[in-house]
């Protein structure tokens, strides 16, 4: 049976970024999430959740902040069996809940008073870092009820406190979650053996070519040795290099010719690579271009098709190991969420889950930042733990390939020294040990399993997402590891170890926000001033219609300028000019780059489609918008938009570039260039931390703004 919470709507974030409400003492006790509860006045003294038979009908007075009331509505009897009524009024009864209540998309929904109020709150959310399920949950907006909070809260008849002893239980179902996300996204990240030598060799050879451009394409003959023996090594490596080469053997065999002697008579004519090549094309294989078939000033090219190389081989591994995923079949919860363990019975999962049980579930790592800072003293009591957990299944720890392996480890921590992460054969070592070193960051924790080879991710991802726990994992980091499809059936399973049931009918769901924006801004309204405003100015029969069912037509202020410039006949007097300039006013800006242009129809296209169009990058207010565009930012949009912000206001009047516009050239891509070297500069204390990915992706950024301002 429905039931309902009454509360502000300043809280939707925290509610939707921990997937739950709590009562208010939790709040401050709790190790993750938002630390305070904006209470309403009237439920000041009431220290457990409050519910409702029937939606409760209240209103909020704070001029200072969009704070508006909000009703949770939840349909979950099975979570909430032992929930206590305390009271009733009219035919609405009152309950009180003293635990964390945990809400899905399915079992709840968040109703609001007004749309506008509705809208408001949702568009604050959608920047949420920590907000997974924003497009999920329904927001709905419904007639205000008779049954006033006041009266009801008045009709309480007894009271009920929460047990601040549960919020470590709350604790614990944090990291439990993000045990079983982490893993997740470790285990689709994970590549083959031959795919990890294939990575980090094309890492280096990135390096190299980037050393060499910077260097007017000039290399040391080191570099360019260096080089060779790299495409010569990732050559040999390369699966489709090996399956033709299979193919080619067996086929020679058939002839009854010896390999290696008809190798050497088409090498001597130098028809090797030509029959080869013929070779591979009839049996439907592709081979990569090597370096030798690359002239010197192509080395970028090399470069980045090597990249795209790499990455089509990383997306088939990632695909197989999507395929074979269960986590329900392969991992299990205990029921107060004390622990989560690995169910398959083989070695790696048994030394797994002897390290969940005595470091992870009994929190000897108490937070990332702990590790950051106390990273020695941890890992010594950690090799204390796996010495224990050796000596207990028979071994000798002393003089042991382990002992020397985690000696080497705290030596590298200590003293800077070297250290080979895969030294030892063992890949849950090699994961703990690679957590222990990069676990406080996520990229540098994948860039360094990247740059050691190591092809399985699973374990070191789940360790670092059972110490950070589920609230705290970005959502850029879910939406860059994996599609909408894999997050639902993520969310799916997860919610299946968690509570023991399965969950259906989840989806996402359509808010309108072009709709939002202007609803706040009543830009409908405004039409109708700005033509009271102009009594004088006569507005034909058909403008008139045009204007009507422009207004019903358009979803904000900007499609509505652009569909009457597009059917006005008159566009350089009557009554368009002040509705542009008040409603639209880069209308005319952005126009101007395309003066050939006889109608507005192709603006309209391009304003709709986000066609390239001639304009300044500068002058452009919604520039800023394109860099969300750019899907390989992930975690970092928001800072590169941020970064974009300000550099764009130091190229207009008054800002630091504009005094000097020979050295400061104003054209697109002098601007994009040193934007985005900007990016990454030393000298920039807000630029985003160099890195060959980071690199990677600026460079995205930079052809997707040139794409869309050209000179």
């Amino acid at each position: 049976m429905r039931k309902y919470i009454a509360t502000s709507s300043l809280n939707l974030e925290n509610i939707l970024s921990t997937e739950s409400i709590s009562p208010y003492s939790f709040y401050k006790m709790r190790s993750f999430g938002y630390q305070n509860f904006v209470q309403l006045d009237i439920l000041k003294n009431i220290d457990c959740i409050l519910l409702f038979s029937e939606i409760p009908y209240f209103y909020i007075e704070d001029s200072q902040r969009e704070n508006n009331p909000m009703i949770i509505q939840i349909d979950d009897d099975q979570q909430l069996s032992d929930i206590k009524e305390i009271g009733a009024f009219s035919n609405c009864k009152i309950y009180a809940y003293t635990k964390t209540i945990h809400i899905n998309p399915v079992s709840a929904a968040f109703l609001f008073f007004t749309d506008k109020a509705r809208i408001l709150s949702y568009q604050n959310c959608l920047d949420s870092k920590m907000c997974k399920l924003v497009d999920y949950f329904k927001l709905q907006s419904i007639n205000p009820s008779y049954f006033k909070l006041e009266d009801l809260v008045n009709n309480i008849k007894s009271s009920l406190y929460s047990n601040p002893n549960l919020v470590h239980e709350d604790n614990q179902y944090n990291r439990i979650k993000g045990f079983i996300y982490g893993y997740f996204i470790g285990k689709i990240k994970s590549i083959s053996s031959n795919t990890a030598k294939m990575l980090t060799i094309q890492k280096r050879i990135y390096d190299i070519v980037a050393s060499i451009k910077n260097n007017d394409g000039q290399g040391s003959t080191n570099l360019q040795k260096e080089l060779i023996n790299l495409d010569k090594e990732y050559t040999t490596l390369d699966p489709n290099i090996i399956r033709s080469k299979e193919l080619w053997n067996k086929e020679i065999e058939k002839y009854g010719l010896i390999v290696d002697n008809l190798n050497k008579f088409l090498r001597d004519y130098n028809m090797e690579s030509y029959c080869k090549h013929s070779f591979c094309n009839r049996k439907g294989i592709t081979l990569r271009q090597v370096l030798s078939e690359y002239q010197p000033w192509e080395l970028e090219e090399y470069s980045n098709k090597m990249l795209s190389h790499i990455h089509s081989l990383m997306a088939h591994d990632n695909k197989n190991a999507k395929e074979k995923l269960d986590l329900c079949s392969c991992m299990d919860v205990n029921p107060d969420y004390s622990l989560a363990m690995m169910t398959i019975e083989d070695a790696q999962n048994t030394l797994f889950n002897k390290i969940l049980s005595h470091i992870v579930w009994n929190n000897i790592i108490p937070n990332l930042d702990s590790l950051r800072v106390h990273r020695f003293e941890i890992v010594t009591n950690i090799v204390q733990i796996i010495s224990q957990i050796i000596e207990n299944e028979g071994k000798e720890w002393k003089g042991s390939a382990e002992q020397l392996y985690f000696h080497h480890l705290r030596q590298n921590i200590k003293d800077f020294t070297p250290f080979n992460l895969l030294e030892i054969d063992n890949v849950v070592l090699q994961s703990l040990a690679a957590f222990l070193l990069k676990g406080e960051d996520f990229n540098a924790l994948i860039d360094y399993l990247e740059s050691t080879a190591m092809p399985a991710y699973q374990y070191a991802i789940a360790l670092w997402g059972a110490t950070l726990g589920y609230i705290q994992i970005p959502r850029s980091i879910i939406a860059s590891s994996m599609n909408n499809d894999d997050f639902m059936k993520l969310y799916k399973d997860a919610y299946k170890l968690m509570h023991r049931k399965e969950l259906n009918n989840l989806s996402m769901v359509s808010i309108p926000i072009n709709k939002v924006v202007d609803s706040s801004l009543n830009w409908g309204k405004e039409v109708e001033v700005i033509i009271n405003k102009h009594p004088r100015i006569k507005i034909s029969d058909e403008d008139q219609q045009i204007i009507d069912r422009a207004k019903q037509e358009a979803s904000n202020s900007v499609d509505f300028i652009i569909i009457l410039a597009n059917k006005m006949k008159k566009l350089t007097s009557g009554i368009f000019p002040h509705l542009q300039r008040k409603l639209y006013p880069n209308f005319k800006q952005v126009s101007q780059g395309n003066r050939q242009s006889k109608t507005y129809s192709s603006l309209l296209q391009n304003d709709l489609f986000n066609s390239a169009v001639k304009r300044s990058i500068i002058d452009d207010d919604n520039a800023k918008f394109e860099i969300r565009k750019c899907t390989t930012l992930k975690e970092y949009t928001g800072e590169i938009e941020n970064l974009f912000i300000e550099f764009q206001k130091k190229y207009r009047k008054g800002g630091y570039y504009y005094s000097d516009p020979h050295k400061y050239k104003r054209n697109n891509e002098d601007f994009i260039d040193h934007f985005c070297k900007w990016c990454l500069s030393k000298k920039n204390k807000d630029s985003i931390p160099w890195s060959q990915e980071n690199s990677r992706r600026i460079d995205e950024l930079k052809k997707l703004l040139l794409s869309v301002y050209h000179d």
